[in-house]
């Protein structure tokens, strides 16, 4: 019965703007706001998204939920923008990341004037460091654990859109909109201001401002400044690798204190960033011209399917992909703050990437759990084909054991991860199973055995079987960083003639150069002994 009634008054108290005239109307008591708490919801929010509803909560408990996805002229005939980019109007936004990506590429706007929940909540832990875990590094949060470490009512809808987000990753596309899509909507941004209240008051937070700040700025304007962004947290890392090691030796828990150089110009909190770099970075169809302008004749990708899992705060994207040549399996891990890590398998690789899963999960159930001190690797396994590596691991760092999968690719050995708890290690392998039945084809499935791998210096050679038209052969592929790459091609027919023409020329080298470089008596006595 009170879940009816909080849904009723929550109800009662949203109104949804679909039209321009709707939207100019809200304008004018909203304009009139020294804060509000903001929300967006959208598909893959962040520069490659695309904004749906944009939601504000005011301080007399109205909220308003802007269509721009149906109308996108609300944004600026409906003076939406305004809002945005006010410098007097305090926006609250729990991890601004994504959402201010969405609206710079999807409508050229730049936040201002944030305060973001998750940015503070980052800021409190390094000022007390008893928040912290044993790593002593600071770890994001959901808004409704954030909530209830507040005491705060949390958002009680989650759930029921979470599931139907696993059926249809594009729910935000779906119009008109359900009753829970407008109350999951409605209750993200409902609690804001009052969560700001009482963040506001920690006084770890008033004594360590300037990191806060800076944060802010950071998650604001990663996607306008990149460079500067980075170097940045380059340097902070350095003060906290610093910071942690005096902590441990420390009787005495004490809080990290952002210490910069105001005069180095890339702690300029500068909100005046000409924005003509980022249009053309981030806006999708900027990018997606200048990217077809510089190589017109680039192999067209087309994305056949997607499946979605979820597991604690991160998002797994199983994308299908088809290529001319080949069809694949983009992996992406998406994280509480919008940062991506993505890993690329082909469908002829996917049969061996599940064994090998199988393998872990048999190893995660025969394995009995110990009370690790640091990260401990349970069992490992190598994946290898055509050029590239899979490392498949079992780790267990103590609170809980989980498995990364990386992949390295062969020029410029760059190493990405994408990494879940073991417990999701099943559903993962049949998600996976399922993508391989429905979309995998006889030509994908050419049954050829892993291949194998040899590193010599600076080189690397790859050993492949594979099958074609013409019957079974063996590639080597010659790999030498950052970009030099060829290989050979070996018929099946030939391989015994190949592996004798091999050892003769090594042989004949050998016995070259056992005559020019001893006596003719050690040659024979060498000989002998071989």
């Amino acid at each position: 019965m009170t879940n009816m009634k909080s849904k009723e008054s929550l109800m009662n108290r949203t109104n949804l703007i679909t039209d321009v005239q709707e939207a100019q109307s809200a304008m004018a008591t909203i304009l009139n706001e020294s804060k509000v708490g903001l929300d967006l919801e959208g598909m893959d929010l962040g520069v490659d998204g695309k904004v749906s509803l944009v939601s504000l909560a005011l301080q007399n408990g109205k909220i308003f939920i802007f269509d721009v996805y149906s109308c996108p002229l609300i944004m600026f005939d409906g003076k939406l923008h305004e809002v945005l980019e006010s410098d007097r109007i305090l926006k609250v936004i729990h991890g601004a990341f994504g959402d201010a990506g969405g609206l710079l590429s999807n409508f050229n706007i730049r936040l201002k004037n944030v305060y973001d929940t998750q940015c503070a909540f980052t800021a409190l832990q390094l000022s007390d460091p008893r928040l912290l875990s044993q790593d002593l590094v600071p770890h994001t949060i959901g808004l409704n654990d954030l909530l209830k470490f507040y005491k705060i009512s949390p958002n009680n809808f989650k759930k029921n859109i979470q599931n139907l987000y696993r059926e249809n990753p594009h729910i935000w596309k779906t119009r008109p909109l359900t009753s829970d899509m407008l109350l999951y909507a409605a209750a993200d941004v409902e609690s804001l201001l009052a969560l700001f209240h009482r963040m506001t008051k920690e006084y770890a937070l008033k004594q360590n401002r300037l990191l806060l700040d800076n944060l802010i700025y950071e998650t604001l304007f990663n996607h306008v400044v990149p460079l500067n962004i980075r170097k940045r947290r380059q340097f902070r890392q350095n003060q906290l690798r610093r910071w942690r090691k005096d902590l441990m030796s420390s009787k005495r828990p004490y809080p990290y204190i952002e210490e910069v150089n105001s005069n180095e110009y890339i702690w300029r909190n500068d909100y005046n960033v000409p924005l003509a770099n980022a249009k053309l970075l981030n806006n999708p169809i900027n990018r997606m011209f200048h990217k077809e302008k510089e190589s017109a004749n680039e192999e067209r990708i087309e994305v056949i399917d997607t499946k979605m899992y979820q597991c604690f705060n991160k998002k797994f994207y199983f994308d299908i992909k088809q290529s001319k040549s080949t069809k694949f399996i983009k992996i992406s891990e998406v994280n509480m703050d919008q940062t991506r890590n993505q890993i690329h398998i082909s469908m002829s690789v996917v049969g061996h990437l599940r064994d090998h899963l199988n393998a872990l999960l048999t190893a995660h159930q025969n394995t009995p759990r110990h009370r690790y001190r640091d990260t401990h690797t349970i069992k490992s396994e190598v994946l290898i084909k055509d050029t590239r590596r899979y490392f498949l691991d079992l780790k267990d760092n103590g609170r809980a054991r989980f498995v990364t999968i990386s992949q390295l690719l062969p020029v410029g050995g760059k190493l990405s991860s994408i990494a879940f708890p073991a417990q999701d290690l099943g559903p993962i392998i049949g998600l996976i199973s399922d993508l391989q039945q429905e979309h995998s084809c006889p030509e994908d499935e050419d049954g050829a055995p892993e291949g194998n791998y040899m590193r010599c210096n600076n080189k690397r050679f790859f050993f492949n079987v594979s099958k074609n038209g013409k019957g079974t052969f063996m590639r080597i592929s010659e790999v030498v960083p950052p970009s030099y790459r060829a290989s050979i091609t070996i018929p099946e027919r030939s391989w015994d003639r190949f592996i004798e023409t091999f050892h003769q020329t090594c042989d004949l080298y050998k016995s070259a150069e056992c005559s020019t470089s001893r006596p003719e008596s050690q040659c024979d006595k060498a000989s002998d002994e071989c």
